[in-house]
């Protein structure tokens, strides 16, 4: 009976262990990750920064470069294109 009684003992501490050791690991390095993840989205927008700037650099280089017709036509193309705008949503009945 005693045997027994052990038994149990150890069986209820690993079952306690196991239940409580993944929540003490998420705990101590959320912190830490939601530090990486802030850091990570910084850099991505400052590339992204930077990118639409050499983007636009490129494009007004290349502008530059065009006769007067030529950028007459961009220019009238340009103010031609449809926007990339939502589409309406429709009169009818709306889902839910």
């Amino acid at each position: 009976m005693n045997v027994n009684r052990f038994l149990k003992t150890v069986i209820t501490i690993v079952v306690g262990l196991f239940l409580l050791l993944p929540q003490a690991s998420l705990t101590s390095c959320s912190s830490e990750r939601s530090a990486n993840v802030r850091k990570a989205q910084k850099e991505k927008a400052r590339k992204d920064k930077e990118a639409r700037k050499q983007y636009e650099q490129a494009v007004k280089r290349h502008m530059d470069k065009q006769s007067k017709t030529t950028k007459a036509m961009m220019k009238e193309t340009k103010n031609n294109t449809p926007k990339n705008t939502p589409l309406k949503p429709s009169s009818g009945e709306k889902c839910k």
